[in-house]
Parts: structure tokens; C-alpha cells; sequence
């Protein structure tokens, strides 16, 4: 399980739990969340100077597909690219996707 998850560049911690459990925590570098980000195309929050002339007329929030090209234009949340819950959704995704895209292949 954990050179399944380190083969696809998540870094695996593990940890003791209560009893006989093995607690499992799970971490990636930025450059790999973005990696993933951008396959799945994860909408994200854009700044106001990137925002369309469309997007300002109607003046709401604006989304688009995360691109590493093009990441300096998403807004940070707390000073970072990604939110805990997106990092979440990100790892799982990962460590659920078929090797073909670079997952694990493991069901959670």
C-alpha cells in the first residue's frame, strides 16, 4: 500500500493507532496536487484582474478549470493554492485513479 501510493508521488506517513489500527496520513507536493488539479480540470476561484469583461458585468465570482499555465490568476485560500478539502479531494483522487492516469488503483 505505502510504494503503491510513494510510486505515484503522494508521500505516505504512517503513524500508531489505537490498538492494533496503523493510522495512514497522506501528503503530496504542490506540484503534484496541481498535476492532478489539472487533469480532472478542478474549477477554481479566479482573481478579479482575470476575470472576463463578462464576468465583471455580472459581478460574481468567476471559475475556471485549473491549468498550471495559468495558475497565477486563481485566488488563494488562506495563502494557498488549495483549500484542505480540495488537497482531500485531490489525494483521493489520485490514490483512486486508474494507473493509466496516474492513480494508485486503490478503492476506498
Amino acid at each position: 500500500l505505502i510504494q503503491s501510493l510513494k510510486r505515484i508521488g503522494l508521500q505516505p506517513v504512517a503513524a500508531k493507532g489505537t490498538g492494533s489500527r496503523l493510522l495512514l496520513m497522506i501528503t503530496a507536493p504542490l506540484e503534484r496536487l496541481e498535476r492532478e488539479a489539472e487533469r480532472l480540470e478542478m474549477d477554481m476561484l479566479l482573481l478579479d484582474e482575470a476575470k472576463s469583461e463578462t464576468d465583471h458585468q455580472r459581478g460574481q465570482p468567476a471559475y475556471r478549470g485549473f491549468t498550471r499555465r495559468r495558475r497565477e490568476q486563481f485566488a488563494l485560500k488562506q495563502g494557498r493554492l488549495f483549500s484542505s478539502l480540495e488537497r482531500q479531494r485531490l489525494i483521493f483522487s489520485m490514490v483512486e485513479a486508474t494507473a493509466d492516469r496516474g492513480g494508485a488503483e486503490l478503492n476506498l
